[in-house]
């Protein structure tokens, strides 16, 4: 029988990520230290054979030819594998009723198996922020219904209204199942004779958002419990199979049931390999009206520093743009080494920074100094034409693409004409930034453009 270290080290398991990326993360940080483990959530896409990517990892999993899985709750209700010997959680879940699901999957074979939770500063802003985007607001909803009076498109609603592709489909799902639209084609149509009530819908998402508020503080709650962890999860959920003291959790036995002191050298490559999580931006191909964008327009693959903003060298960037007000010869030198072959490989033989009005001195001083190390010139082509919207308050396609297409202009074309260009940001999101303004580089006569941003801060869709 496995125990202690041993079921860690030869047992199944899951660890419960919060994220995609954190998912992608922990699974490839393992796996370079000869840890057996794939990463599970949905949406991993299809391999070359055109066989889906998740289904695959789940069944490797299950047939015990993968140790650890790396999951979302996409591995949630309903999954039965009785020979899990360990969960670990490396974030906090989203309240203890998940919490007691999933760690519910350990042991099923009545074994000795084995439930770790981790809680870092990160998780409360990302759990906040899954409490604060959960529902459609009632204002989105209002405003789709009042479109819809005189018949509306998908598109038209997508363009007109400041929201997100799959939060639209949300709202619109709700609006259709409780008849406040219906669908004539591919015309959505306000019901006849149901009034669409915003402070009722917005008394009920407040309801909503006060119980998650609630079921995440009693989260905390029992991770500053003293009491035994069982007795107080059964507690707090009413579980039929409350008792006094479990007799087997870490404040039963009065400490750790596995030693945690870290190796300080798995630390320091962990902190590496997180500040070292280079990344990738992919040229966008269509523009928001969904129009192919022609490929002499389109800019090249490009490079991010840091693909994990929650990383040691992730936060050093948030600290320059939002606290400090500049980037750190640390950062530059950083950037300049990453990028010194490929700038040589490509033959880039200028930057251009991205224009900025908010801060006008941020990226185009980084920028400067990026482009002395690389021993190319720095080029102020584009500029800004009027104040715009920020791109992280606009949250579809279309808006972004806009944004920046009605508040941006090249005014030195001959300074890249000809050129190979690295076009410098801060933080990449959307990637629409770098998408319009390459386009309008290229127009100008740039022979080629590079995106290169400090940081990734969201999905890149």
């Amino acid at each position: 029988m496995l125990v202690g270290d041993e079921i860690l080290s030869n047992g199944q398991g899951i660890i419960y990520c919060l994220t995609h990326s954190d998912c992608t993360a922990v699974a490839d940080f393992l796996s370079e230290r000869g840890v057996s483990i794939l990463p599970y959530y949905s949406g991993m896409g299809e391999d070359e054979r055109d066989a889906s990517v998740e289904k695959q990892n789940l069944a490797s999993f299950v047939a015990g030819d993968t140790r650890v899985l790396a999951a979302t709750v996409k591995l949630g209700m309903g999954y039965d594998k009785s020979d899990i010997r360990f969960v670990i959680h490396f974030q906090l879940p989203q309240n203890l009723i998940a919490y007691y699901q999933q760690i519910g999957r350990a042991g099923r074979d009545g074994k000795p198996a084995y439930a770790f939770l981790l809680h870092g500063e990160e998780d409360e802003e990302i759990l906040n922020h899954f409490i604060a985007t959960a529902q459609a607001s009632p204002d989105l909803l209002g405003n789709i219904v009042h479109m819809a009076q005189f018949g509306v498109r998908y598109g038209e609603m997508l363009e007109s209204l400041n929201v997100k592709k799959g939060k639209l489909d949300e709202a619109l799902k709700y609006l259709l199942v409780h008849d406040y639209l219906y669908r004539d084609r591919s015309v959505y149509r306000a019901s006849f004779g149901k009034a669409f009530d915003a402070a009722a819908e917005r008394e009920k998402r407040d309801q909503i958002t006060k119980t998650r508020i609630a079921e995440h503080e009693a989260l905390i709650g029992y991770l500053d419990s003293t009491d035994c962890f069982m007795k107080h999860v059964a507690a707090e959920l009413d579980a039929p199979d409350a008792q006094e003291t479990c007799g087997i959790c870490a404040n039963c036995r009065g400490g750790f049931i596995v030693p945690v002191s870290a190796d300080q050298s798995t630390v320091a490559a962990a902190t590496r390999y997180l500040g070292g999580r280079h990344g990738e931006i992919a040229p966008r191909k269509v523009w928001g009206s969904r129009a192919r964008i022609r490929p002499e327009l389109q800019m090249r693959p490009g490079w991010v520093l840091c693909a994990d903003y929650y990383s040691a060298a992730g936060q050093k960037v948030k600290e320059g743009k939002y606290i400090i007000g500049s980037f750190s010869d640390e950062l530059v030198d950083a950037s300049s080494r990453f990028l010194k072959e490929k700038v040589a490989w490509e033959g880039i033989d200028c930057v251009v920074p991205i224009p900025s009005r908010r801060h006008p001195r941020l990226v185009l001083d980084f920028a400067k100094s990026l482009a002395a190390s690389l021993g190319v010139p720095c080029v102020e082509a584009v500029q800004k034409t009027c104040d715009a919207a920020e791109q992280k308050m606009l949250l579809n396609s279309a808006q972004q693409e806009d944004n920046i297409r009605n508040s941006t202009a090249v005014t030195d074309s001959w300074g890249v004409r000809g050129r190979s260009v690295l076009l410098v940001d801060d933080m990449v999101d959307s990637r629409w930034t770098f998408t319009v303004i390459a386009a309008k580089l290229l127009e100008a006569g740039a022979s080629s453009v590079y995106p290169f941003a400090l940081v990734k801060t969201g999905s890149g869709d």
